[in-house]
């Protein structure tokens, strides 16, 4: 970039004018090559997720892989990631989890609850309307999302 500081002549005004139009030539190149970058940046950032969720845990670190995680609930601001055997509390707001793990994998079946779509079994509808997501792991949770809402979920 190119500024002129008063006072100035007419010799560096002409010259930073002449910077600026060559400048402006070039930006649609420029541009381009911005694009291009920005495109990379977001492939390696999508491809580049992490594998496994890092939970603290009375002065040790545990690690718990994406894959295994069944589904997670939200309580304030705290969050229990269930795996088949066990679940794990962290310090974490469910948003926060929710950007960590997989959207192909996972959807968000109510305010508190995520799912991760390769552990449901069935999908149950009761008389009241109510749906139920019930898992492989045995647990059943209840959504506030329609049967309709909840199978184009699972679909896509």
């Amino acid at each position: 970039m190119d500024y002129l500081l008063k006072p100035f002549s007419l010799e560096r005004f002409k010259t930073a004018v002449d910077h600026v139009i060559s400048i402006s030539s070039n930006s649609d190149q420029n541009t381009k090559q911005l694009q291009s970058l920005i495109d990379q940046i977001k492939t390696e950032n999508t491809s580049s997720t992490a594998s496994r969720i890092t939970v603290k845990d009375a002065g040790k670190l545990s690690f718990v892989d994406i894959a295994s995680i069944t589904w997670v609930e939200a309580s304030g601001n705290y969050v229990e990631l269930h795996t088949a055997d066990t679940k794990h509390l962290m310090r974490e707001t469910l948003t926060n989890i929710k950007a960590k793990l997989p959207s192909k994998d996972f959807f968000q079946a109510s305010r508190s609850v995520i799912i991760n779509i390769n552990f449901v079994k069935n999908v149950v509808s009761n008389s009241k309307r109510e749906v139920f997501i019930n898992t492989t792991t045995g647990d059943t949770l209840k959504t506030t999302l329609t049967l309709k809402e909840v199978q184009a979920r699972l679909e896509s």
